[in-house]
């Protein structure tokens, strides 16, 4: 990535915590390249992406059932991730539980002009930004709802959810595009709930706003700090950060 490329609320984030950590998210770091930190959390979430994926560009579940489903896992899941055979085992038996239950809850669900792994880009201010979206539907309303699958053990509650950039900034960029309100959905498939992370038009401007200062202070920055603390433990570019370079 360089300083052309559109910005996303993941950069800013990143901004927020440690300048340092931006500068070598967008950069790619002193060194000329970053390194990506691999773990089970993040194989088990790509294998099930991957799946529910493959599922609604062939039509959606009612043409996948869970045999399927459970077979493309088997497939894409990197177990080599994983620390140990036992954690292996635990994800793989995570992520077949996961997608069997989803299959269920969603096979009736009705909805047209289904993408999937969409990337959309608009501007917020100055610069171009980027955010990507696991589906985008046309419900039987005739609404527009883009989703977000999270497997994480704890999802972000409803309350967090009315500053959060990641989801405000999708909720912005889908408007440009749609030319018409959408709403934005989280599907946490560990509590087997559908999470409403549309925001008010009030909200979306307070975070417009928002988004469009910090990302004037991150781009005006020219020395930035590098800033130690917990955060560091789930950095991805750790390792060529000058904090850590002893």
């Amino acid at each position: 990535m360089n300083d052309n490329e559109p910005l996303t609320a993941s950069l800013i984030e990143a901004f927020v915590l440690c300048p340092m950590k931006y500068r070598l998210y967008r950069l790619g770091g002193p060194q000329g390249g970053m390194t990506r930190r691999v773990d089970a959390a993040r194989a088990l979430h790509a294998a099930v992406k991957h799946c529910l994926d493959e599922c609604y560009r062939a039509g959606g579940l009612r043409e996948w059932p869970v045999e399927r489903l459970h077979e493309e896992f088997a497939r894409s899941f990197n177990g080599a991730a994983c620390a140990d055979s036992r954690e292996e085992e635990e994800c793989r038996a995570t992520g077949l539980r996961l997608l069997a239950e989803y299959g269920a809850d969603h096979v009736a669900d009705e909805a047209t002009d289904v993408r999937v792994d969409l990337t959309v880009e608009g501007r917020l201010g100055d610069p171009a930004w980027r955010a990507n979206a696991d589906r985008r539907e046309t419900r039987a309303d005739g609404s527009v709802a883009y989703v977000l699958y999270s497997t994480a053990r704890q999802p972000p509650s409803p309350g967090s959810l009315s500053e959060d950039l990641r989801t405000g900034v999708l909720q912005l960029l889908a408007e440009q595009l749609e030319g018409r309100p959408v709403e934005v959905e989280i599907h946490a498939l560990r509590k087997r709930r559908i999470i409403d992370a549309t925001k008010r038009p009030d909200e979306l401007t307070a975070i417009e706003e928002r988004a469009t200062q910090l990302a004037a202070s991150a781009r005006s920055l020219v020395d930035p700090p590098a800033l130690k603390g917990r955060h560091c433990r789930w950095c991805h570019v750790r390792s060529v950060c000058p904090k850590w370079a002893k």
